[in-house]
């Protein structure tokens, strides 16, 4: 888990969740709840923009949720596609995007990372806050990577944000935490966001539990839930899952300042290429 003040799950944009048996996409539910909850984080931008001026676009984000990492790429003048499983999420991103001009140099399409097949080849691929977990499986997480490295052009890079799982273990296995708290800045109402953690050790797996409460016009409050998995991984893991996706490995990060990877780093950044004839 990250170890700043909000859960490391506030992050991450939507996928198919870990869980088989959960009918519905638990990003829709939640969908209008992620700008209010993000609105000033931004920690990861600078270093999503220095990449995309270093490799040019088109740039390619898988899981890009209401477009919060969009923005800033397309704001540099570079075209960006976005993908995501949640139409709910896509649908916020387009009305936000095209509210500030922006829609016009953006593609959104709402696909499956395992099976996803586009006609365009891409210098930059950006997998950013733990959205690698959502894939539940060894065999889910190969055919994602797959998938990014065919829409790779030779030598083009993938950035795989995600925490540093070789930190786990310490911690309680169980926590309630409020994970944000503020107001609707539409209404002015209060609003909170409560998450419940319980780990699975063995499975490397954390289950999540979303409790959004708000204040209506008539002071009752509501809530609204969703329930989520989240997989977290080691430093060799993920090594070992790029390798048998035929990525090579560049460099990996700690932070977002471009840190090397060390024991006590926060995060694990992996900088992943296409190499050539692959």
């Amino acid at each position: 888990m990250e170890t700043s003040d909000r859960c490391s799950s506030s992050h991450y944009s939507s996928l198919h969740p870990v869980n088989p048996v959960q009918d519905s996409n638990p990003f829709g539910a939640i969908a209008r709840f992620y700008d209010w909850e993000h609105a000033d984080y931004d920690a990861d931008v600078p270093l999503y923009v220095g990449f995309a001026q270093r490799t040019g676009g088109p740039i390619l984000e898988l899981a890009c949720g209401t477009g919060r990492l969009m923005r800033p790429l397309l704001e540099l003048g570079e075209r960006v596609v976005g993908i995501d499983s949640s139409g709910e999420m896509l649908a916020i991103a387009r009305r936000s995007l095209d509210a500030d001009g922006l829609l016009a140099t953006a593609a959104l399409h709402e696909a499956d990372v395992r099976t996803l097949a586009l006609d365009e080849r891409f210098p930059l691929a950006i997998f950013g806050l733990d959205s690698f977990g959502l894939l539940g499986t060894p065999a889910d997480q190969v055919a994602a990577l797959v998938r990014i490295r065919e829409h790779l052009v030779p030598g083009g890079l993938l950035i795989l944000d995600i925490a540093n799982g070789n930190r786990r273990g310490g911690e309680a296995p169980d926590e309630l935490q409020l994970q944000y708290a503020g107001r609707d800045l539409a209404t002015g109402h209060a609003r909170s966001k409560w998450t419940a953690r319980s780990t699975d050790l063995a499975e490397q797996l954390d289950h999540f539990t979303y409790f959004y409460d708000e204040v209506g016009d008539d002071g009752v409050v509501r809530r609204s839930t969703a329930t989520l998995d989240l997989r977290y991984f080691g430093r060799f893991e993920l090594e070992l899952l790029l390798g048998q996706a035929g990525l090579g490995i560049d460099s990996l990060y700690g932070d977002y300042a471009l840190t090397p990877f060390g024991s006590e780093s926060d995060r694990l950044i992996a900088v992943a290429y296409r190499p050539a004839g692959k």
